[in-house]
C-alpha cells in the first residue's frame, strides 16, 4: 500500500530540473554545430604587466 501523504516536488523544482536538462542538451548541440565557438573566447590567462609609470 502506498502512503497518500507522500512528499511531492513542487512545480518550481520540476521546472528548474527541466530547464537544466534543456540547457545541457542545447549546449551539447551547439558544441557539435559550432566547435570553435567557445575556443575563441578569452580564457583569463595571466598577462604581463608593464610596471613603468
Amino acid at each position: 500500500m502506498e502512503n497518500p501523504d507522500r512528499n511531492k516536488p513542487g512545480k518550481f523544482m520540476i521546472a528548474a530540473i527541466v530547464l537544466l536538462v534543456v540547457v545541457i542538451i542545447s549546449y551539447l548541440i551547439i558544441m557539435q554545430i559550432f566547435p570553435n565557438l567557445f575556443m575563441t573566447l578569452p580564457t583569463g590567462d595571466a598577462q604581463p604587466v608593464d610596471a613603468r609609470p
